[in-house]
């Protein structure tokens, strides 16, 4: 499999933080053009396994929200320019009943990645922020995926990442920062989930499937840092440790769903990726009906 891509885009607004000459309005414009292109591959070993690699050279073009934003805490910055990477993947999968289960499958994959221009939110001043560029970032990482079904209505699934996304920049701000992570995003993370599934209950007109999930987030920073444990404490985000249990209820009408659901069960203290409080434990009901 091959691809090309050609990214362009044109931006136009009134630059707010530009004082105005005379009466004429300051009006700034971006357009930029990037070609990208990449290739992949997928080889069958045997039925039950195989093996997948792919290369790709790919832009990313900021958004409105980044370049233009909301004119209000964060300020506009018309020199932010495209992401640009490159992109190596290689992976194997495996899927099979195995050992007496009724299903088994599993992915592991690997990838590197050398970034320039990554856009990301930093502070502006003492009170705002803006999206700016980081100059350049290698990512590495790994990433493993299995799911079991060790019984027809039982069911395992787990996610596992490690990934680390190191500043090469020399100097950043003056300061000797390069070999830093990238702020806002966590090294190492995974989650486990199960599933029981209730088939044909009360008088064989209702499926039932009760769930629950558990989410594991290593602590990481919010600014540019070289080690966590000497790191000032009000600005790392320590472990989160978040679990989710819930109930789907599937009547006898088809496409009708009713779900209930305990977020945060623990009532751990969760935080987004700036640090800003998410909700203790709560609850949530749901009703889905699909037309199609």
């Amino acid at each position: 499999m091959c691809l090309f891509k050609n990214y362009f885009y044109d931006a136009e607004a009134i630059d707010i933080l530009s004082e105005p000459v005379g009466e004429t309005v300051p009006v700034r414009k971006v357009n930029e053009s990037f070609n990208g292109f990449g290739f992949g591959f997928k080889y069958q070993i045997i039925p039950s396994t195989y093996v997948r690699s792919s290369f790709v050279r790919a832009a990313r073009i900021p958004t409105e929200g980044e370049i233009l934003v909301d004119f209000a805490a964060v300020v506009p910055n018309f020199q932010l320019s495209p992401e640009t990477s490159d992109n190596l993947n290689v992976g194997i999968g495996f899927e099979k009943p195995i050992l007496g289960l009724k299903y088994f499958s599993f992915q592991l994959d690997a990838f590197v990645r050398d970034q320039t221009d990554l856009i990301r939110i930093e502070p502006f001043g003492p009170e705002n922020s803006r999206f700016v560029n980081e100059d350049q970032v290698e990512g590495r990482g790994i990433e493993f995926a299995v799911n079991t079904r060790p019984l027809s209505n039982l069911g395992f699934n787990a996610n596992f990442t490690y990934q680390s996304n190191e500043i090469t920049t020399p100097q950043l701000n003056n300061s000797a920062l390069g070999e830093a992570q990238v702020p806002n995003i966590p090294l190492l993370f995974f989650n486990v989930g199960s599933t029981y599934d209730f088939k044909n209950i009360f008088d064989k007109d209702i499926d039932l499937q009760i769930f629950g999930n558990y989410f594991f987030t290593d602590r990481y920073s919010i600014n540019v840092v070289r080690d966590l444990d000497t790191a000032n404490p009000d600005f790392v985000i320590p472990e989160q440790h978040l679990v989710n249990l819930g109930i789907v209820v599937k009547p006898a009408i088809e496409n009708l769903r009713f779900s209930f659901s305990v977020k945060n069960v623990l009532d751990e203290l969760m935080y987004d990726n700036f640090r800003i409080p998410r909700p203790g434990i709560n609850y949530s009901f749901k009703i889905n009906y699909s037309i199609l």
